[in-house]
C-alpha cells in the first residue's frame, strides 16, 4: 500500500500534473532558493536546541550563531539580487537573520522557562498511521510534553518572515495529520 505525507497531498492539492512528476514518475525539479536554504540552517538550529535541552546539556549558542553567520554570508553571495529583497514585513534578509540570533535562538528555552511543566520529548519523530485505508508517515519537527497534564504539544518550525493570521491555520491539513499521528 502506497504511504502518503503532507508534502504528498499538499503537492496533489497544488497541482496533480506535479504529483504525477514528482511522485509517480520520479522526476526530482526541486531547485533551492534562499528562502529554503535558511529554513533548513534555522530547523536544524531549532533541532539541535531542542535535543541539547532534551539531554540536559548546555546549549552552545556561539557555535550555532556561527553556524547560521556562515550560512548568512553564503546566501549574501549566493543569491544577491533576492538576498536584498524586502519580505512583507519590509526586512531583508539580513535583518531577519540578526532578529534570529538576537532573540529567536533563544525562543525555544524561553518557552520551556516560562512553561516550567513542559518538557522536549522528542525531534523529527516519526511516524506510520493507518486512517481510512491509508497508510500516512512522514516526522513531526519537535514534540513537547506538559507533564502536569500528560498532553502533547506538537511544534513545526516555520520560517515564514510575517505571522500568519489565525484564519490562514484554522486546520491546516499539516496538523490534522500530526493529531492524527500523535
Amino acid at each position: 500500500m502506497e504511504k502518503y505525507s503532507y508534502s504528498k497531498l499538499e503537492c496533489y492539492k497544488g497541482c496533480a500534473f506535479k504529483y504525477k512528476l514528482k511522485y509517480v514518475d520520479k522526476l526530482n525539479f526541486f531547485a533551492q532558493n534562499i528562502a529554503t536554504e535558511l529554513g533548513t540552517c534555522v530547523h536544524s538550529i531549532e533541532e539541535d536546541i531542542a535535543n541539547a535541552i532534551k539531554a540536559g546539556e548546555t546549549i552552545n549558542y556561539i557555535a550555532l550563531k556561527n553556524r547560521l553567520i556562515l550560512k548568512m554570508y553564503e546566501l549574501e553571495h549566493k543569491y544577491p539580487e533576492a538576498y536584498q529583497e524586502l519580505d512583507k514585513a519590509d526586512k531583508t534578509y539580513t535583518e531577519k537573520i540578526y532578529d534570529y540570533l538576537d532573540s529567536g535562538i533563544y525562543r525555544l528555552e524561553k518557552y520551556l522557562k516560562e512553561n516550567p511543566t513542559y518538557e522536549v520529548v522528542g525531534t523529527e519523530v516519526s511516524f506510520l498511521f493507518e486512517f481510512s485505508g491509508v497508510k500516512f508517515q512522514g516526522y513531526i519537527d519537535r514534540v513537547i510534553k506538559d507533564t502536569a497534564t500528560g498532553k502533547y504539544i506538537i511544534h513545526d518550525i516555520k520560517t515564514w518572515g510575517v505571522p500568519k493570521e489565525d484564519k490562514e491555520l484554522v486546520t491546516p491539513l499539516q496538523f490534522v495529520v500530526y493529531v492524527l499521528a500523535a
